[in-house]
């Protein structure tokens, strides 16, 4: 629910404080990059009854380590190839697009390793508070950071996708000090 309030907000806020425009061309970049977020849904679908049950955390850095180099290199050729990918789907002149995409992409790098971190590994592993916890603060942290932006008239598509990449860098990071504690758990 917390991810969920997060991301609407995002277009909400822009068609509050900016125009339909606006609205339009960061939908249209979100869009992409939650159609490469659903790319992952059915392997996070599928480890994560896998590690609760098995707690095979060989298979799960495995599964890891391939899952995002594969990640890397789209996102280097979205990133690389974001013009021509904008101007295919919605033709030339969308310069705030493609940065868009290009901002989306980086963000798309630390998602990827945040969503495998959090229900296939933590909650599996009974850390379901920092799998739940960090999309919690996250959300609050983003709230708080477009109220921010609200009340200093700076809310832009520009300062709510930074807002998103700060977001999800705060939910890796909680993420990543749930995993730590696994480590010092010793969870075979």
């Amino acid at each position: 629910m917390s991810l969920s309030i997060y991301t609407a907000t995002n277009t909400f806020a822009l068609g509050i404080f900016t125009n339909n425009q606006m609205v339009g061309l960061y939908s249209s970049a979100e869009k992409l990059y939650l159609a490469l977020q659903q790319l992952y849904t059915p392997l996070v679908n599928t480890l994560y009854p896998y590690i609760s049950r098995n707690k095979n955390i060989t298979l799960f850095k495995r599964v890891f380590f391939y899952t995002n180099l594969i990640n890397t290199g789209i996102l280097l050729i979205v990133f690389t190839f974001a013009t021509e990918i904008v101007n295919l789907l919605f033709g030339e002149g969308m310069e705030v697009i493609i940065f868009l995409l290009r901002v989306f992409a980086i963000i798309a790098f630390v998602m990827v390793p945040s969503i495998l971190l959090g229900f296939p590994l933590l909650a599996a592993l009974g850390l379901t508070n920092y799998a739940n916890g960090s999309v919690i603060l996250g959300s609050m942290i983003h709230l708080s950071g477009l109220a921010i932006l609200i009340s200093f008239n700076q809310i832009s598509v520009y300062s709510v996708v930074y807002m998103v990449l700060l977001t999800e860098t705060i939910v890796i990071i909680i993420r990543i000090m749930g995993a730590a504690k696994l480590r010092k758990i010793s969870v075979t």
